[in-house]
């Protein structure tokens, strides 16, 4: 069976949020948010070298998270942030590259998702055999 990957939005600039930094660099508990979405995807045995992050406003801040965390996830740039789809069809080529298993994307402005719930949605996505699993 064909491994699995990951594609992590984190493009969004936080206007809501009133600061000047990426929405995904904002800290929760003394963490970046995205810091807490790729370390539950690292301990949910999720591969670096199959997670891809879609950067978008300040990317090389974002960028230079992702790099610091493991040299071997892989970004793309969203240049326009035209919504969530959009941001999905910026990893194309990702997509392509990584074809056969099934595709989890994430929001990186999620930090209270955790390892137990990316396995068990992708356990139950795939005894169902969905096509689509909406966590």
């Amino acid at each position: 069976m064909a491994e699995n990957c990951v594609v992590i939005l984190a493009g969004g600039k936080g206007t809501r949020m009133k600061t000047e930094h990426p929405k995904v660099l904002c800290q929760v508990l003394f963490k970046p948010m995205l810091s807490w979405v790729l370390d539950a995807c690292a301990t949910a045995g999720l591969p670096a070298e199959r997670t891809c992050v879609v950067t978008g406003y300040q990317k090389e801040a974002v960028e230079a998270l992702v790099v610091s965390k493991d040299p071997r996830y892989q970004t793309v740039f969203q240049e326009q942030r035209l919504g969530t789809g959009h941001a999905v069809m910026m990893a194309e080529s990702f997509l392509a590259q990584n074809a056969g298993g099934n595709v989890l994307i994430l929001y990186g402005d999620a930090p209270f998702i955790d390892p137990q719930t990316i396995r068990s949605s992708l356990a139950v996505h795939q005894q169902n055999q969905n096509a689509v699993t909406v966590v």
